[in-house]
């Protein structure tokens, strides 16, 4: 083919940066191990809950660049992933719960919506729906949107000042837009937000943020700063509960509730909460009209190939 035989520099580039991080990782050493923390902290200021290399698009403009940025911009020029057996990753909490940031990038947005949308987030301390919905999973309320309102979590989130108005005036937009249709653009700023498909059971893993109160069987967990999480045992079949002690832990099956509280020594909640369970689909019954499409304005032709189910009494009509 003649030529001078030259490298192309970017990819000479991009294969040793793959084959840098494989041998640190494998190793198992120091800058491994710093590895690890560099890319725990990316995913979690990405707010993807799918791993950000294994995943490598859309493109994370919303967040500063780096050497693991662009190592993920390079597999995704070649077409490829990497799978990272130690990545850590947010948790999904519950049934039809999602990623924001990940739903937010699936519509048109211009990068600098994007920067209010992570100033935003990162503010609030939120990663999924299920992180800033009540706990019935059928709404957000009005005002955990407004900047005034932020999620109590053990996580190390990076250091966000107050954002801007105009940064919660996008995030209430974009949850218009995609996750709360049915709400007018022109209600109060401090409105709640009705979610289109609610959200059903919850999941048992790690919660990504310390809610006031849960509930596990018969003990609802309630947490105070500075004391912890302080439990109540059920009495009989009214809704209270009375006061036990303080947890050093919460069961991991534990999901998070609304209550009312009577006094420091008991608490009152409604009956849990059970998503209604949806029927399954079957075959409709022979000669069950499932819908009427006949234009009676002008005359009906009908028409039928003569089937005949002898022992249920139907003929086949059209």
């Amino acid at each position: 083919m003649g030529g001078l035989a030259l490298p192309d520099c970017y990819t000479r580039q991009t294969q040793h940066h793959i084959k840098y991080m494989i041998k640190h990782l494998r190793w198992d050493k120091t800058i491994g191990g710093d590895i690890l923390t560099t890319l725990d902290n990316i995913q979690l200021a990405s707010g993807f809950t799918t791993p950000i290399l294994e995943k490598v698009s859309p493109t994370l403009d919303h967040i500063d660049n780096g050497w693991i940025i662009d190592l993920r911009d390079r597999l995704n020029t070649i077409g490829a992933t990497m799978w990272i057996e130690d990545s850590w990753q947010p948790k999904l909490q519950r049934v039809k719960d999602f990623s924001l940031m990940e739903r937010f990038l699936r519509v048109k947005t211009t990068p600098q919506e994007r920067k209010l949308l992570r100033m935003a987030l990162h503010h609030m301390r939120v990663v999924t729906l299920a992180d800033i919905a009540d706990p019935t999973g059928t709404y957000i309320p009005g005002d955990r949107l407004t900047g005034t309102w932020r999620a109590n979590t053990a996580w190390e989130w990076p250091k966000q000042p107050q954002p801007p108005k105009k940064a919660f005036a996008t995030l209430r937009r974009l949850l218009r837009n995609t996750i709360c249709q049915y709400d007018s653009p022109y209600q109060p700023i401090d409105s709640d937000l009705s979610i289109t498909e609610p959200m059903g059971e919850w999941l048992p893993v790690e919660r990504n943020v310390i809610h006031d109160c849960l509930r596990y069987d018969d003990t609802i967990y309630c947490y105070s700063p500075g004391e912890g999480f302080i439990s109540y045992s059920k009495r009989g079949e009214s809704g209270f509960f009375n006061l036990t002690s303080t947890v050093e832990s919460v069961p991991i099956h534990a999901y998070p509730i609304s209550i009312v509280m009577i006094d420091k020594n008991q608490v009152w909640t409604m009956k849990r909460f059970r998503r209604q369970t949806q029927p399954i689909p079957g075959k409709p019954a022979p000669g069950r009209v499932l819908f009427d499409n006949l234009n009676r304005q002008g005359h009906i032709k009908g028409a039928s190939d003569g089937s005949l189910l002898r022992d249920d009494g139907i003929m086949t009509a059209g």
